[in-house]
């Protein structure tokens, strides 16, 4: 018998049948056991040992698995602001969370952030005891901003000149 992983003690049920004798054994009659540290992902020991009319030990074991994380990853889209952006990850409370710009390479501690104009993908892998790891990628994508923006300003440094034959340029400043 196997369990998921939730933290908490997990025990199979335990029935013991004595075929000679045709009855099912009773706990802390016939019997008594132990089982430790079963509330941790791995093969579990049951102990089992005779009481009264019946003497010895056995053993038992079962199976607690790995719990399935539920992480989700969100992509990022922004036009272009000057400001660095990058990934959402949720369902990573207390798991350690490591981050790569290369498929299968998760050498970053810190979530890859990005400022210029591009398609950036990140890679990341989250890992917490008794969990599985869970690996993915989502792509933080960052588009040109349009200079006719209202919110680009345009500034020139004179706005005439005195005609003297020659061209004329002002100096322009961009704000954005």
């Amino acid at each position: 018998e196997s369990f998921v992983f939730d933290g908490t003690a997990k025990l199979p049920e335990i029935t013991i049948h004595d075929e000679t004798v045709g009855k099912d054994l009773v706990l802390n009659t016939d019997y008594t056991f132990v089982c430790e540290n079963n509330t941790t992902v791995g093969t579990k020991t049951i102990t089992i040992t005779g009481k009264e009319n019946y003497t010895g030990t056995r053993t038992a074991t079962f199976e607690i698995t790995n719990a399935k994380l539920n992480v989700t990853a969100e992509d990022y889209t922004v036009t272009y602001d000057g400001k660095a952006h990058g990934i959402t990850l949720s369902g990573i409370e207390e798991a350690t969370v490591t981050y790569g710009t290369e498929a299968g390479k998760y050498e970053l501690t810190v979530n890859p952030t990005y400022t210029e104009k591009g398609t950036y993908t990140v890679y990341y892998k989250v890992e917490k005891a008794n969990y599985d790891t869970v690996t993915g990628e989502a792509t933080v994508t960052i588009t040109a901003k349009d200079i006719a923006s209202t919110d680009v300003k345009v500034t020139l440094d004179r706005e005439s000149f005195v005609f003297d034959g020659t061209a004329k340029l002002p100096e322009i400043t961009i704000h954005d």
